[in-house]
């Protein structure tokens, strides 16, 4: 009578204990550092602005301040300029009167080997309220974006060399508990010279517009905010 055999026992040895794991992680790891090593990194951005500058000037109500932040990237043939790109900041501080204030405003950056050109500068609005204005809310009010070449149809620069925009300020309350005191949220939007909000009431046009970079050196962009008094 022919007994059955059992299979073999196959006895598997667990992979970080194979002789061959610890050499193929010591490859890997000095593959890594090879490559990080060999990097090459940004380096911080140690030029400064060019001559070339616009005048960004404007009025402000009380309570409120300005945050205007312009940022420089390399020419079409110089995307691997090894720098970080900067970013110049121009700010207002929130007084008790209105204000008005003026900022000039470089159009290029340079740096090493390389030229940097503004590509846009963004507002955000910050207000304050509340008992002895501790509350505060910000909120993105436009942009000026500027490109080599405008497509077909868009307006250049006024041939005035002054752009103005008007731009209104409202407050949006919110509902809280009883006993503290109310929240609420700024919202900043287009008017025209009549001071009519522009876009509709689902979306509001924000500040700013779209200029070629050659027509802006020496012009003045104005931008002139008020609170609506029935928020």
């Amino acid at each position: 009578m022919l007994l059955k055999q059992k299979p073999p026992h196959i006895r598997t040895t667990p992979l970080l204990q194979r002789p061959w794991i610890i050499p193929l992680f010591g490859v890997v790891a000095c593959l890594c550092w090879v490559a990080i090593a060999t990097r090459q990194p940004e380096r911080p951005a140690n030029g400064q602005p060019s001559k070339e500058h616009f005048i960004l000037s404007g009025s402000m109500p009380i309570q409120t301040a300005l945050h205007a932040s312009a940022r420089y990237t390399p020419g079409n043939l110089q995307d691997s300029c090894p720098y970080q790109h900067p970013t110049l900041h121009f700010d207002t501080l929130p007084l008790d009167a209105p204000r008005t204030f003026d900022f000039t405003v470089p159009i290029g950056y340079e740096l090493p080997d390389c030229k940097l050109h503004l590509s846009e500068i963004s507002f955000e609005t910050e207000a304050f309220y509340g008992q002895d204005n501790q509350q505060r809310s910000i909120t993105s009010s436009g942009a000026i974006t500027l490109r080599d070449d405008l497509r077909k149809g868009v307006s250049g620069f006024p041939s005035s060399g002054e752009k103005h925009y008007r731009g209104l300020c409202d407050w949006q309350l919110h509902s809280t508990p009883a006993g503290l005191e109310p929240q609420k949220s700024l919202n900043c939007y287009s008017v025209d010279e009549q001071w009519q909000a522009l876009g509709n009431d689902y979306k509001r046009k924000q500040l700013g517009g779209v200029f070629s970079r050659q027509e802006l050196e020496g012009k003045r962009i104005r931008l002139e905010l008020r609170k609506n008094e029935a928020s």
